[in-house]
């Protein structure tokens, strides 16, 4: 054919799914959806959603299949959430700091900060 000349080949990619794989992957993925969603426990959420990530890059699944997308989807809206958190976290260390120090103006600033940031990630 005219694109086999011009040294562009036709690769036809054959993937079988493991059931095993997708079965645990499956899991995992439940896993933390459950653990993000109704625990906030966004740090085992990410460490589901990178094991379910790992599994499937090792099975050889390619990277348009629907089921990476869904975790790596998932895994950046946990990774996110949790960023998120920990940065409002520190923030409200810094907001007890001035207040302990006298600055109370500069502490509501920074609560309301953090409030903003926890408020958004709860929302979504």
């Amino acid at each position: 054919t005219a694109a086999s000349k011009q040294g562009v080949t036709n690769l036809n990619v054959i993937f079988t799914e493991n059931p095993k794989t997708r079965s645990d992957v499956a899991k995992l993925l439940s896993r933390g959806e459950r653990a993000q969603n109704r625990h906030f426990q966004y740090a085992y959420a990410v460490k589901c959603f990178v094991r379910a990530a790992e599994k499937l890059k090792k099975a050889n699944y390619p990277d348009d299949h629907p089921t990476v997308k869904q975790a790596l989807e998932e895994l950046n809206n946990a990774h996110h959430a949790l960023t998120s958190f920990n940065n409002s976290a520190n923030i409200v260390k810094m907001g007890i700091r001035h207040e302990d120090s006298g600055e109370l103006i500069k502490a509501l600033k920074l609560f309301t900060i953090a409030y903003r940031i926890r408020r958004d990630n709860l929302s979504r």
